[in-house]
């Protein structure tokens, strides 16, 4: 099969949520695993994958701020680093998923992250979790968060060289 990165990539799926105690929906109280910022970080995670045009991008905005220096989750104090990154985004996008984030909309997109999560995880699992083809499969899962290209290249029956580079 020939190696088309996009198209690959194209066909993610990204749902931020991972490990939430719900306390009160209603008034948007949630408890994330590693504190108060990874909560930020998934509603602007969503707001971004819903206004950002293409999933390459959306996957270079993320990883983006997922690798500031400053890690949000290693600091329970320190807040999501919200306004970094905006080069890596077509000109407008910004403004777009600042305007979400700054809304119900981010919740209503988190609270949507949270029923799906919960409707694919039982009581185990681990985050980031990678399934393919939306199949619990935890080998694979821990494989794709090792090397996520060569994972995906193989999952997707790649035989191109370069894919697994």
């Amino acid at each position: 099969m020939m190696y088309d990165y996009r198209s690959l990539i194209s066909k993610l799926t990204l749902v931020p949520y991972g490990w939430v105690a719900v306390k009160n929906a209603t008034s948007h109280d949630y408890a994330c695993q590693h504190g108060e910022s990874e909560c930020e970080g998934n509603r602007l995670h969503a707001c971004a994958i819903k206004y950002i045009p293409d999933q390459v991008t959306t996957l270079e905005y993320i990883s983006c701020l997922d690798q500031q220096e400053s890690n949000y989750l290693t600091f329970a104090s320190s807040q999501y680093p919200i306004d970094k990154c905006q080069d890596k985004l077509p000109e407008g996008v910004y403004s777009k998923i600042m305007s979400c984030y700054n809304s119900d909309e981010a919740w209503e997109l988190f609270q949507n992250n949270g029923k799906k999560t919960t409707s694919f995880f039982t009581k185990s699992g681990f985050v980031p979790y990678v399934s393919f083809n939306n199949k619990r499969d935890d080998e694979l899962a821990i494989s794709a968060v090792r090397n996520f290209r060569k994972t995906l290249c193989k999952a997707a029956g790649v035989t191109d060289p370069d894919c697994f580079a």
